[in-house]
């Protein structure tokens, strides 16, 4: 895993929470176990998966390379870090497949919402789940958002 700035924790816990000071239609509050979801749940978070790891291993080479050219000039491992994160705060989670597979499947997550119960809160989908899998190094990329790359449009819907 490369070196990140943030705080996975933190990370973690500030994603699962931002979508709570939404307007009511959009607070889905309980956690929904993996176990407990649809099986179109299930599955499109199986094809999550594997295109979050996908993406991450292109952002980590994308960002290991930034790293290397910064301490080419000079820099030391954590001055180039700190600089990298200067420019991009998000670090390797700005990368453009990362936000990709991120707004994509909270979109399909939202779509499965309305086919199948138990509706499954969006960032319990992309958060809570990578942790309950253990996928430690899909979840130091994600938890550098320090937000969601979604938002709503003028009737409410995910955009």
């Amino acid at each position: 895993m490369l070196p990140t700035l943030h705080n996975v924790d933190a990370g973690v816990k500030r994603l699962l929470s931002m979508p709570l000071d939404l307007p009511h239609r959009h607070q889905l509050r309980e956690r929904v176990e993996i176990g407990a979801a649809s099986v179109e749940h299930r599955q499109i978070f199986g094809e999550y998966c594997a295109e979050l790891t996908a993406a991450v291993a292109k952002a980590e080479e994308w960002w290991a390379g930034m790293l290397l050219k910064a301490e080419s000039r000079g820099a030391s491992t954590s001055q180039a870090v700190r600089g990298l994160y200067g420019i991009r705060p998000a670090g390797p989670a700005s990368h453009p497949s990362v936000v990709a597979v991120i707004r994509h499947y909270w979109l399909a997550c939202d779509e499965m919402n309305e086919l199948f119960h138990p509706r499954v809160p969006p960032q319990i989908f992309l958060i809570a789940w990578l942790v309950d899998r253990r996928m430690d190094r899909e979840l130091s990329v994600v938890t550098g958002m320090p937000y969601w790359p979604i938002g709503l449009d003028e009737n409410g819907n995910w955009v």
